[in-house]
């Protein structure tokens, strides 16, 4: 399971509070673990695109622009062959996901699986954006995996 550790700010012991004005600080009792998604993100970008590219639309993504237009072919046949497999409709605890519904944007698709998602769907989360030509951005490290190029 992947977590997150919580230490407190101060040698002494005290966890450092301060939201939306002066708080108390209040005395650490111990470690907090939180568990942390596992992300991934397809992005139908053109075919000379370059990882670069990628964390660059990414970014854009993350500062609230969003490409505008009818959803690219490619990513709107990943998202309904990947949610006919694995619905994100359905109850988180019958999921592989950690948020749902997924991120679709009109070129690209936000996953945020669980911990203990099982390979079975990562392995189709990478069969499918090959399939479709996508480019794979793992959020985790920030690696970008290109579509197979085809062989002839």
């Amino acid at each position: 399971m992947n977590t997150l550790s919580i230490w407190p700010d101060s040698a002494q012991g005290i966890a450092r509070t301060r939201v939306g004005g002066a708080r108390p600080h209040r005395k650490f009792t111990g470690w907090q673990y939180l568990r942390v998604s596992f992300d991934l993100v397809v992005w139908a970008l053109d075919n000379n695109a370059t990882p670069a590219d990628v964390r660059a639309a990414h970014e854009l993504c993350r500062e609230g622009e969003h490409a505008e237009g009818e959803v690219d072919r490619r990513i709107g046949a990943f998202y309904v062959e990947l949610t006919a497999q694995y619905p994100d409709s359905v109850s988180l605890s019958d999921s592989p996901w950690a948020d749902a519904p997924l991120h679709k944007a009109t070129d690209h698709v936000t996953m945020c699986l669980t911990p203990s998602c099982a390979d079975e769907v990562l392995e189709a989360i990478e069969r499918l954006a090959a399939h479709h030509n996508l480019m794979l951005l793992d959020l985790q490290d920030g690696s970008v995996y290109p579509p197979p190029t085809p062989v002839k």
